[in-house]
């Protein structure tokens, strides 16, 4: 049994155990498929490349709004290179995409500059990507992941996850049955190696519609309670010799799923 456990790993296992199987246990590669143009997976990976390297390399320490043209330039560029990168064959139609993005890009700026105008900053410092636990009766099990984005105000840190879509039914990241949306809470345990009281927001960035807004999760003790509720019971349930890995009861969610053609769904 695997020990070492991502966000990705654990949403899969909750939405099938048996995709989880298939992926990660077997190893089982989806088949290669040809994209004519850009969908949401590589437009997602465009974006946060771009706002990632809008930080890193310009704005450590965040802006305002007198140099809010300067910044919209270098956002752009960066944002046309990385499209070029990932697009080497644009179809007409991708112009279209391109204004699309930078008008909600040009939103995600000015939402910024409310939240650097707060107090808040990109956390730049080296971050660790993993943190190890001792389980009873399993031994001991990594935790690796990196998020997006952490900001830091009055020593509390704000771990940030991007979503280029919209954002997440409440029904998935509610510490509660249908729970499936790991990587706010998980980035926390990694980042703080247990140490909760130093997180002040779990926040997703999103798009709605033409809109940027941003929706923060956090609540007295969701940490504590996704770290006992959710995690190690996740985790001893998939350790668990005794229960096999079975196919998602939810038909919804085997629609785009890499692996349908090996669990005879289709």
């Amino acid at each position: 049994m695997k020990t070492e456990f991502t966000p990705t790993s654990l949403r899969t296992y909750k939405i099938c155990p048996y995709r989880f199987y298939l992926a990660y246990i077997i190893g089982l590669k989806p088949s290669p498929t040809i994209e004519e143009e850009p969908g949401p997976k590589t437009w997602g990976i465009i974006i946060h490349e771009t706002l990632k390297l809008l930080y890193k390399e310009y704005y450590p320490e965040g802006y305002t709004k007198s140099g809010l043209q300067e910044v919209k330039r270098r956002l752009f560029s960066i944002f046309e290179n990385q499209f070029k990168k990932r697009v080497p064959y644009p179809m007409p139609s991708n112009k279209f995409d391109i204004e699309i993005y930078k008008q909600r890009l040009s939103t995600f700026l000015h939402k910024e500059i409310e939240r650097f105008d707060k107090g808040f900053i990109p956390f730049i410092e080296e971050i660790s990507t993993s943190y190890e636990i001792m389980l009873n009766g399993i031994g001991k099990i990594t935790l690796t992941g990196r998020p997006d984005r952490i900001d830091i105000r009055k020593s509390e840190y704000y771990i940030i996850d991007y979503k280029t879509g919209t954002k997440p039914d409440a029904r998935y990241y509610k510490l509660e049955e249908d729970f499936r949306e790991f990587e706010l809470p998980l980035y926390a345990l990694i980042f703080t190696k247990g140490d909760y009281k130093k997180i002040g927001g779990l926040i997703y960035y999103y798009w709605d519609k033409s809109e940027f807004k941003y929706k923060d999760i956090y609540e007295e003790n969701y940490i504590e309670n996704f770290y006992a509720d959710i995690l190690i019971p996740t985790i001893k349930e998939m350790s668990h010799p005794d229960i096999p890995f079975k196919r998602t009861d939810d038909l919804r969610n085997c629609r785009n799923c890499e692996f349908i053609d090996y669990c005879a769904r289709r």
